[in-house]
């Protein structure tokens, strides 16, 4: 009977420390540095969020942002928009790759917009009625849009009414905000759930 002996391949970068997995006998390696979780920090809904994920992930994500012409911190707005109080920031990300995907396989003629959009509608908490479905569509159109220098804004604005706040807001938006005139009541709603009001102490740096 033939025996496989183990054999330890190293990789020609010096800088790469091999973890080695072993399968039959035969130990194939893997760079390290491309398994361990790097962070980085992607600038949310008026703040800086920091998140860690493999290398792999990483490229994943910023093929999708490029798919979508977004930037990584656009799409990270929308999923954490979308998850929030179902997924922390990591969680949430990762969770929306695998599913971008998975999609694709099961449906590889949509579009990477269309895909995006009902990804986000199954990822967070299903809608309850018709009124979340339009609250859910116009919140994943805001979200991209949030800057901090936004979001400052927006907190700033009284509440007394959500009609008249998301008008105001539309106002100091400076004519190009993301809904009109009819929509102020949904928008005001959305609006509310994403930025509380004490974030205008919050300064995302």
């Amino acid at each position: 009977m033939t025996m496989l002996q183990s054999i330890d391949v190293r990789p020609s970068a010096p800088d790469v420390k091999p973890y080695t997995e072993r399968h039959d006998g035969l130990r194939v390696p893997v760079p390290s540095r491309r398994l361990a979780p790097t962070p980085r920090k992607l600038r949310v809904i008026g703040r800086d969020v920091s998140v860690r994920m493999e290398q792999h992930r990483w490229d994943d994500f910023e093929h999708i942002s490029a798919a979508i012409k977004a930037s990584p911190s656009e799409l990270a707005r929308r999923i954490v928009a979308r998850t929030a109080g179902v997924y922390g920031p990591t969680a949430a990300i990762r969770e929306f790759i695998l599913r971008y995907w998975r999609s694709a396989a099961e449906m590889p003629h949509v579009d990477a917009e269309a895909r995006v959009r009902a990804v986000l509608w199954h990822l967070g908490a299903p809608p309850q009625d018709q009124m979340d479905g339009v609250i859910i569509r116009l919140q994943d159109t805001l979200a991209p849009h949030l800057t901090p220098g936004r979001v400052e804004m927006i907190a700033a604005q009284s509440r007394v009414d959500l009609g008249a706040f998301a008008a105001q807001v539309r106002a100091a938006w400076g004519g190009d905000a993301p809904w009109q005139s009819g929509q102020d009541g949904i928008a005001g709603r959305v609006l509310e759930a994403l930025v509380p009001f004490a974030a205008a102490d919050s300064r995302a740096g």
